[in-house]
This record gives structure tokens, sequence and C-alpha cells, in this order.
């Protein structure tokens, strides 16, 4: 998302999750896309957040 900008774009990024069980394997999927957030300045200055 960027600020003020009413489009979202949106990239996917395909992860191979090793696990046990579907449950260990939805905790890693989780994980992993709590550790990819971030929010950063653009070179507009606005805020950009990956989620």
């Amino acid at each position: 998302m960027v600020e003020e900008n009413p489009r979202n774009v949106v990239h996917v990024n395909i992860v191979l999750v090793r696990a046990d069980s579907p449950e260990e394997a939805f905790d890693k999927a989780e994980e992993l896309g709590r550790e990819n957030e971030h929010t950063y300045l653009n070179p507009n200055h606005k805020t950009v957040t990956f989620t």
C-alpha cells in the first residue's frame, strides 16, 4: 500500500514450507509473512507498507 494512493499494488511471493502437519505449515507461513512486513518512505516521501 502506498500512502494516499487508492490502488492496491499486489506482489506475490511463493515459498515452499516444509512441515510435519498442516497446522505447523500454517504457523511457519504466518511467521514468514510477519518477518517480511515492512514500511519505508518512497522517493516521493509517501509511506509504502508491505503486509
